[in-house]
């Protein structure tokens, strides 16, 4: 009896470290790609940045930045950056928008401003292990988390789609080739000022890539350009901010952490 109770308790202690194992998901994520449709493939390593001409602008490494990590543009365009850690591997993306631009609008805390850009950033890694030469990070991983920056908050988001139910995070459209779109507390009658410029993507119930959003027509190819009509097609009625049609043009650019995107993203 007393070895069957034993046994009884291994099973229960195995199954609960199972299910741990379960709940902790660890993103399979090895390649970034960007854009519908072209899912351009970025690059995942300083190295290979380097030899695809990407230039660097900041390594907060080795002088004091409010970005953390090594920042990497192409023809110095900062509406798409890369960030990568201490040793090389990818740690992140910003979308930067210019200030110059006159019909821009919608920036909240979670825009940083540097110089005459203001930036919305991605951290795929924590950031207090960016710039640490102690911490070797799987290069074969884009990262293990996603995080928002707000201000000096990092805000984790949801790696599995069922977390979401105890957040503000509102279902929005599924689209083939995107995936299951989530956007943050929208309300038809909501104040833009208070629009959350990132939307996430599942497919499979996993977090499989998201975008940022911004009001005003960014110049670059990773960028898609919308006017907000087309932006209905990706937020349901109930919820699509009225306020959104206030803005003549906006722009998205989709981040894909799945592999082949194309064949892989139906919700």
């Amino acid at each position: 009896m007393v070895f069957l109770v034993l046994l009884s308790l291994l099973f229960v202690s195995a199954l609960g470290s199972l299910l741990n194992r379960h709940e902790n998901v660890f993103p399979n994520w090895k390649t970034l790609s960007v854009k519908y449709a072209f899912y351009r493939s970025l690059p995942i390593s300083e190295n290979t940045a380097i030899i695809s001409s990407w230039k660097l602008l900041a390594n907060s490494c080795e002088a004091e930045s409010q970005f953390i990590g090594k920042r990497y543009a192409f023809n110095n365009d900062l509406a798409t950056v890369l960030i990568f850690d201490l040793n090389g591997i990818l740690a992140g993306i910003q979308m930067g928008i210019s200030e110059h631009i006159k019909e821009a609008k919608w920036f909240g805390k979670i825009h940083i401003k540097d110089v005459d850009t203001n930036y919305v950033t991605a951290y795929f890694t924590e950031p207090s292990d960016i710039c640490n030469n102690i911490k070797i990070r799987n290069k074969d991983y884009v990262g293990d988390k996603l995080g928002i920056l707000s201000g000096k908050e990092l805000l984790d988001m949801p790696l599995k789609e069922a977390a979401l139910k105890t957040t503000k995070w509102t279902k929005g459209k599924c689209v083939f080739g995107r995936g299951q779109h989530y956007w943050y507390n929208v309300k038809s009658d909501m104040d833009c000022s208070d629009f959350f410029p990132i939307f996430l993507l599942y497919n499979n119930k996993l977090l499989t890539g998201f975008g940022f959003v911004a009001c005003g027509i960014l110049n670059n190819t990773n960028v898609e350009h919308h006017n907000s009509e087309k932006l209905k097609y990706l937020l349901e009625p109930i919820t699509h901010p009225k306020c959104i049609d206030e803005c003549a043009d906006i722009s998205t650019q989709y981040v894909y952490l799945n592999e082949n995107p194309g064949l892989n993203s139906f919700c």
